[in-house]
């Protein structure tokens, strides 16, 4: 069966166009059901059948487009009834597409090669970078307002542990005091531990990590 595409081409003379025409039966031909064991929400609900209906999706950034195989009729339901394969400002990224990226950065009026591309990197030029920041970190965690193991061990307070023996247990208090800055503390309560005794005599002490 004839699909009746707009146009057909295989070299670039502008004469590609893969939509179907008003009167291709590939139109308001769709299929019953998705295919049975399709995921849910993978396929969507055309009035078409095949890739291409009212827009041609290739116009603008595809090797089709910019190497001139591709019709230049503007897309259906264009506002401006302007090709979607113009390139005002001769980038190479054709309007349409600058337009429809216009939040990061791209400008149809400007030559976009030397400044939204221009600050592309390579992934190798990213890994430097990364690298080379995650090693700024490390080196000197005190100029990002971090502390390493050490500075947090020195900000341990004063206080004094308490050790009560009882009959039968042995309750170890240790006071906790809060601060919102690091320079300025108050008290906050006590973390108390009880612990069953099982000998005349026992010692105890608290064990913090990384401390000598």
């Amino acid at each position: 069966t004839d699909p009746m595409l707009v146009g057909i081409s295989r070299t670039a003379n502008g004469g590609l166009d893969p939509r179907p025409n008003l009167a291709s039966p590939l139109r308001n031909s769709t299929l019953s059901a998705a295919p049975a064991g399709a995921p849910a929400g993978f396929f969507e609900t055309t009035t078409y059948r095949g890739a291409f209906g009212d827009t041609n999706w290739l116009n603008g950034w595809t090797y089709l487009s910019q190497n001139g195989y591709l019709t230049g009729y503007p897309d259906a339901g264009s506002s401006t009834g302007g090709s979607s394969m113009a390139d005002a400002d001769g980038d190479g990224i054709s309007d349409a597409v600058e337009a429809a990226n216009s939040a990061l950065g791209f400008d149809a009026a400007a030559n976009d090669a030397t400044t939204v591309l221009g600050t592309l990197k390579t992934t190798a030029q990213f890994n430097a970078s990364y690298t080379a920041g995650q090693t700024s970190v490390t080196s000197d965690p005190n100029s990002f307002s971090l502390y390493d193991t050490t500075d947090i061990l020195d900000l341990r307070t004063t206080g004094q542990t308490t050790v009560q023996a009882g009959a039968s247990n042995v309750t170890l208090t240790v006071p906790v005091q809060k601060s919102t800055s690091l320079s300025t503390w108050e008290a906050a309560g006590d973390m108390t531990l009880t612990i069953p005794k099982t000998a005349g005599k026992e010692f105890y002490r608290l064990s913090v990590e990384g401390a000598q």
